[in-house]
């Protein structure tokens, strides 16, 4: 029925939005954070909390959204050959990199030890509970939400010849390795400064400011 498929088609499109807004705000602070630490201000606040509560806070960043937004679109009209691919052939190797030089320094830490405990010594018990794969169900989600929004954009530009079966496996190794970098990165430095490791995402905008402010040549 073509009512129905168009109905259909509709909420990938819906889903693909909800990302985009979601990340429209993470690219803000983004921004913000980066403006924060060539001006200083960042460095400036001892408690990196604090100056996260007052970026995320009611209309914090509103300005930063809309430079995000701006920034993305110029990258989005100028294509997906000569925008999106060559920005990314620069951006992703980079932040690979700087994740790795932060590995390093994490892991000379007091404290990061029992970190690597908490994310690599089994608790079988935590198996036979429904919430552990709930849990597990949605970092699967938001760890590929943004690939399975760009899919929909990249599979338009695919050539006949491209192998689809490769590319998901390369995308399932490849962000299996980013995730486990990212998290050697943020949880020992959790344990590190003491931090809870269940409060979410604001932990990227706390803990990786307070490595940085230890770091030479860190700001």
């Amino acid at each position: 029925n073509k009512k129905w498929g168009e109905i259909l088609g509709a909420i990938p499109v819906l889903g693909a939005f909800g990302i985009a807004v979601g990340y429209a705000v993470v690219v803000g602070w983004f921004l913000r954070f980066l403006v924060g630490f060539i001006t200083g201000s960042a460095m400036a606040f001892s408690d990196s909390a604090l100056y996260f509560g007052e970026i995320a806070g009611p209309f914090g960043s509103i300005i930063w959204h809309f430079i995000a937004l701006f920034v993305t679109a110029v990258i989005l009209i100028l294509g997906v050959s000569k925008g999106i691919e060559k920005v990314n052939k620069f951006m992703m190797p980079a932040f690979y990199i700087l994740f790795v030089l932060l590995l390093i320094r994490v892991l000379m830490l007091d404290g990061t030890i029992e970190g690597l405990k908490y994310m690599f010594v089994p608790k079988w018990e935590f198996l036979s509970q429904p919430k552990t794969w709930i849990y597990a169900l949605g970092q699967a989600f938001f760890s590929l939400s943004l690939s399975g929004s760009g899919m929909l954009v990249y599979g338009s530009y695919l050539r006949k010849d491209n192998d689809v079966i490769d590319g998901a496996r390369k995308t399932v190794l490849f962000d299996t390795i980013a995730a486990l970098t990212a998290a050697l990165v943020i949880i020992p430095s959790v344990f590190a400064f003491g931090l809870d490791p269940a409060s979410g995402p604001p932990l990227l905008f706390i803990t990786l400011p307070s490595v940085f402010k230890l770091m030479p040549f860190g700001r």
